[in-house]
């Protein structure tokens, strides 16, 4: 479920509509700006910001805020075939979250609302997002003859699910603040960003690996049990990852104690580590980074990575789906995440700096 961007990347997460068993498969120049002494005794103070390392896989499952429309289609009425949502100028991928005056929560809270005596049948009033815009328009159910229920003609999802890596822990007065992935979860269909309503993640099991080749990312198959211990809580899911709380930290037993965070001007093109689980392991691996960006704002694809480590490389072919949130560490320190994979070069990626991740 992972999608191909510019032909070239691939995310590292897969969104899957069951939380039972989630198959992974189907996600330089240096800096030049003179900075004045206030910042850098600012900069100077944040050096010594540290947080625990991650490098371990988790499952988590999310629960949208609104329903997403991942389709469109015609009801059967008995005056023919009739489109509302067509007519109201809806769209795959627009976040429905208002109608009628109501919250719409979920697929069962809509369907509720629009047949309300009061409702159905009625022109409505319709909240939706679109490209992270709110919109209005008017929408009108119609009868369908096999259900006699009103509908919108629409297919729709509120929630999702899958499996990637946690990135850093950050202790808090009340637990532990968590960062992951490196980059959204977005609806597999219409690759739109999933707005939280709440989420939880989850100990997860690593089941198998499929190796990358050329062309075809590989992929981590993992399982985990939504019935099982909750870890932590999601409170947010932005373009550069997923974040949320912890009572107690994951231990990494490579890194038991929190490492110094590198800012973003301090990471150099040049060696460097990666933390993965594979095969429930985790491990180091040897990475070189062989790019970064200038970015003095927060964007995605700070660096280009390679991996050259002869062990991930004849495990996994290089990157692959389900490693996205691995964390990235050079001399010792936290320098950001993995974040996507290069379809036609596995052994190349994406990664993002730590500084956006952190920030969020």
């Amino acid at each position: 479920m992972a999608r191909i961007f510019k032909a070239s990347i691939c995310f590292l997460f897969a969104v899957l509509l069951t939380a039972l068993i989630i198959n992974i498969g189907k996600f330089t120049y240096q800096d030049s700006l003179y900075i004045s002494p206030e910042l850098s005794a600012s900069a100077q103070a944040k050096k010594q910001e540290q947080v625990y390392l991650g490098g371990m896989p988790i499952g988590m499952t999310i629960k949208s805020q609104g329903v997403i429309i991942i389709g469109i289609t015609d009801i059967t009425t008995s005056e023919g075939q009739l489109a509302p949502s067509k007519a109201a100028g809806l769209a795959s991928g627009d976040i429905l979250t208002e109608i009628a005056g109501e919250t719409i929560d979920n697929v069962v809270s809509l369907d509720q609302i629009i047949n309300k005596e009061e409702n159905a049948g009625q022109r409505l009033v319709l909240k939706y997002i679109r490209n992270n815009r709110p919109r209005i328009t008017h929408i009108t159910p119609a009868c369908d003859s096999s259900s006699g229920r009103y509908k919108l003609g629409l297919w729709i999802r509120d929630s999702a699910a899958g499996i990637g890596t946690i990135t850093f822990m950050k202790q808090t007065k009340h637990g532990y603040y968590f960062g992951a992935l490196g980059h959204p979860i977005c609806d597999p269909d219409t690759l739109t960003m999933v707005p939280v309503r709440s989420g939880d993640i989850y100990k997860c099991s690593i089941i198998g690996i499929k190796k990358s080749q050329k062309g075809a990312p590989g992929e981590i198959k993992g399982v985990f049990l939504k019935e099982g211990k909750k870890l932590g809580t999601i409170k947010k899911n932005n373009k550069f990852g997923v974040f949320g709380e912890m009572d107690e930290k994951i231990v990494n037993p490579l890194y038991p104690k929190p490492v110094e965070i590198c800012k973003r001007r301090a990471v150099k093109p040049g060696r460097a580590k990666i933390i993965a689980t594979i095969d429930n392991e985790i491990k180091e691996y040897n990475i070189e980074i062989i790019k970064t960006s200038f970015q003095k704002t927060s964007e995605e694809k700070s660096m280009v990575i390679r991996v050259v480590d002869e062990e991930l490389i004849k495990k996994t072919g290089g990157i692959v789906q389900g490693m996205s949130g691995s964390p990235i560490i050079q001399n010792g320190k936290l320098v950001g995440a993995v974040t996507h994979v290069f379809i036609n070069d596995p052994t190349k990626g994406f990664g993002v700096y730590l500084d956006w991740m952190i920030e969020e």
